[in-house]
């Protein structure tokens, strides 16, 4: 790094991570659990010629917890290939929810199932896409053969009311991303960089995280009101196209790599 230009990439510094990830259980000694590793993150940080932050929040920890200077930090998120709009979403029966997951745990799927038999069941069906086993009952739909890449995600999505985002531990969130660009509002929670991702009130609600309720009520509003819906859906997919389109943020990022010399080695 040293020797030629280099750009470090990231989504979370482990700065973050010590203190949100809800397995690691922070307390009074996190600080100093983190400090080795802290240090050698900042020895990597302060070689590279620029860095890549995915969002403002990975970016302001890189500023305040390990001294980056601010210009050396780019802003850009890594974007998705963003369709065209699949068939309309179904006016009549029962509303859908969707929730995309891999680890049910990891991403919130059994609280949200919990949430949707307690407050949702009389008024939507819940869709899982999990690859997880998960015994079959009335309202529940589990599609469990799609993985990461699969294009039928998009088919999926075009058929959904609501997009629920339940994930206490995701930075980002792609399938946010993936539901915004089928015109899909989302119910999330508030935390990491979720907010830059979702305008809460304009493509979506954002709910603090773990309440039960109010993601509910959320959600609830969102199924009982389809001009919102559809107002938040095509407000979601006009602001995916302009942020989060692959085409836009690839460009840029290559015009920083172009800037900086990276493309080439230097003697």
């Amino acid at each position: 790094m040293a020797r030629q230009p280099s750009v470090v990439s990231l989504d979370v510094t482990n700065e973050q991570n010590g203190y949100r990830l809800p397995q690691r259980y922070p307390t009074r000694f996190t600080p100093l659990s983190l400090a080795p590793t802290k240090a050698l993150e900042r020895r990597v940080y302060d070689e590279a010629t620029a860095l890549i932050a995915q969002s403002e929040w990975a970016a302001s920890s890189l500023v305040d917890d390990y001294g980056v200077a601010a210009e050396r930090i780019h802003v850009i998120p890594l974007g998705i290939g963003i369709p065209p709009l699949r068939s309309p979403h179904p006016s009549d029966g029962a509303a859908k929810l969707t929730f995309v997951g891999r680890s049910m745990e990891r991403k919130g799927g059994w609280w949200l199932l919990d949430v949707w038999r307690r407050y949702l069941q009389d008024v939507s069906v819940l869709t899982l896409v999990t690859p997880e086993h998960i015994q079959s009952e009335d309202g529940v739909e589990v599609v469990g053969d799609v993985r990461p890449g699969d294009a039928r995600i998009f088919d999926l999505l075009a058929s959904t009311s609501v997009y629920a985002f339940p994930s206490p531990i995701d930075p980002f969130g792609y399938s946010i991303i993936e539901a915004m660009a089928m015109a899909v509002p989302v119910v999330a929670f508030g935390q990491a960089a979720v907010p830059e991702i979702v305008e809460d009130g304009t493509t979506g609600i954002l709910v603090s995280p773990g309440d039960a309720r109010g993601f509910a009520d959320a959600l609830r509003t969102l199924i009982g009101d389809p001009d919102l819906r559809q107002r938040m859906g095509e407000a979601g997919r006009a602001r995916a196209l302009e942020r989060f389109d692959a085409r836009v943020t690839t460009r840029r990022l290559v015009g920083v790599l172009r800037a900086i010399g990276a493309v080439r080695q230097v003697p």
